[in-house]
């Protein structure tokens, strides 16, 4: 059977989206790559085949946002944000895995990148109003005890409430889709 059989929801926006290239993984246990956290330089987008599992993405506050996914689930995220993956109890899922042209599959992980990344760099600014948890405080700027918490200072509300409100439409975009 072919994906356009199999869901025509999924084929029309694989055709919408120029979504050319797509390949299956079945993960069947805790990933270890998976789930240290990371980024990609290019967009991620999934399909659950069948299965379940977790997603967690770094929100505005830098905070993890658990999402399950099941059968059916198809979501995307831009390229930049971090990210980890696991399976649930169930031990198992298979995905397909899109790409917009030729597949390129590289992670950057984040300790190793610490933000030194043009496509975390681009996220930051697109979605996170240029504020990057990863970027030292210079220590004229660093809060002092009693400011009032760790961005003391160094965003104003209408940046941080701009950023999660951004991040919300992102999360709720992907669970839609």
């Amino acid at each position: 059977a072919t994906t356009s059989s199999l869901d025509p929801v999924l084929a029309a926006l694989r055709d919408e989206r120029d979504f050319s290239y797509a390949d299956i993984i079945t993960v069947t246990g805790r990933v270890d790559s998976f789930w240290t956290e990371h980024f990609h330089e290019f967009d991620t987008i999934r399909y659950i085949i069948n299965g379940t599992g977790y997603f967690d993405l770094r929100d505005a506050n830098n905070e993890w946002v658990r999402f399950s996914v099941k059968a059916g689930d198809f979501f995307l995220w831009p390229g930049g944000i971090y990210h980890r993956f696991t399976v649930d109890d169930n031990n198992f899922v298979t995905a397909m895995r899109l790409f917009q042209g030729a597949p390129v599959w590289n992670s950057f992980v984040r300790e190793e990148v610490k933000g030194n990344h043009s496509a975390r760099m681009n996220y930051v600014d697109t979605y996170l109003c240029g504020q990057d948890p990863d970027a030292e405080v210079p220590a004229t700027e660093a809060p002092t005890l009693g400011s009032g918490g760790t961005n003391a200072g160094k965003s104003s509300p209408d940046s941080s409430s701009t950023a999660s409100a951004q991040t919300r439409q992102l999360l709720t975009l992907s669970v839609l889709l």
